[in-house]
């Protein structure tokens, strides 16, 4: 998608203002709507190639350097060493994520598991002191968590 956007004075909109500068914002992901002006088909291939890395049919030179510029950069040992030490650390941050979030999981299970105990136990009659030996038991909860647990409920 293409986006292109100027400067204009918001407090007077009548007055015609043109400072020259434009901003363009590229979606390669979304439907094409590159417009038909002199630069529409040279930017939608650059999107390709930057995307798929596919080259057009008929030869360009802006992406025949940028090709040749990138190709030169990822055959350097140096840049190939960086990529994948940065490769590995979101690796391991991406697993310490997910092993986080499958703690907060586990926790966020322990109190509801907790507090559907209190409550069933609390209707079948049992009394708080068989009901906190069974969480301490069971599922291993402190006595702080305990005493929390039975504040809410």
């Amino acid at each position: 998608m293409y986006y292109e956007a100027k400067t204009c004075i918001v407090n007077h909109p009548e007055y015609d203002y043109d400072d020259g500068i434009t901003h363009l914002f590229l979606y390669a992901g979304g439907k094409v709507n590159t417009p038909n002006k002199q630069y529409g088909k040279k930017l939608h291939e650059m999107l390709e190639y930057m995307v798929s890395g596919k080259r057009p049919a008929t030869p360009d030179n802006d992406i025949s350097n940028i090709d040749k510029l990138v190709t030169s950069v990822k055959s350097k040992t140096e840049v190939t060493k960086t990529y994948m030490r940065q490769w590995e650390i979101e690796i391991a941050m991406k697993r310490e994520a997910k092993a986080e979030g499958i703690a907060e999981g586990k926790a966020e299970g322990k109190v509801e598991a907790a507090i559907e105990m209190i409550n069933f136990s609390r209707e079948l009659g049992a009394d708080d002191e068989l009901i906190r030996t069974k969480l301490k038991d069971n599922l291993k909860l402190s006595d702080e968590m305990i005493d929390e647990l039975f504040e809410k409920v």
